[in-house]
């Protein structure tokens, strides 16, 4: 094969594989920029993180409700379940979880995310790290699910985390069936 002709092919293979790279670049940066993280602080010092669309305003405000939405759901549910519940999240600094419950002397940080994809294991090394030292177990409840990465993390650290996900029946279920497998049990669950 003549040395001009190899030397086109590999100039042409060169210039679709440089494009291919820069198709897939764009395609992974728009993808990371479609979405928003917004921190909303109270006068206490209390927190509340969304992740959001970044389509708008009128998104913000959507998913900033939503997100306040779910957690009050989460807090029924677990009255529900005859649990003793305390809403954190605005009432104090962030120590990474949204909701204590207390279940005899154990106490169980929930930590209530709803956004629009699966839970990533750096959202739950970022949570786990605020977590006060009296923290025994760790429930984490999200809308969408658990990325792999993140379920192979919590597998990793060997901690006592509990993972629930979904909304409405399905998500009560999902919490029950949790608490369950890591042995805890409301205060009047023993007593019926």
């Amino acid at each position: 094969m003549n040395i001009d002709l190899m030397s086109l092919l590999i100039g042409i293979f060169s210039s679709i594989l440089a494009a291919v790279s820069v198709y897939i670049t764009k395609k992974i940066v728009r993808k990371k920029l479609e979405q928003k993280i917004i921190t909303l602080k109270n006068s206490s010092g209390g927190e509340i993180e969304i992740i959001t669309e970044n389509n708008g305003e009128s998104n913000i405000r959507s998913s900033f409700n939503d997100a306040i939405e779910y957690e009050k759901s989460v807090a029924d549910i677990l009255r529900s379940l005859n649990f003793e519940v305390e809403e954190t999240s605005l009432n104090f600094s962030d120590k990474g979880y949204d909701l204590l419950l207390r279940s005899g002397d154990r106490l169980v940080a929930v930590e209530v995310k709803s956004h629009s994809k699966p839970l990533s294991a750096n959202v739950v090394k970022e949570t786990l790290r605020k977590f006060p030292s009296d923290i025994d177990d760790a429930l984490y409840i999200s809308k969408n699910g658990f990325s792999i990465s993140s379920i192979d993390y919590i597998k990793k650290i060997n901690k006592s985390i509990a993972l629930a996900s979904g909304e409405n029946e399905a998500l009560a279920k999902s919490i029950k069936s949790a608490l369950e497998s890591k042995g805890i049990a409301s205060q009047t669950s023993g007593r019926n």
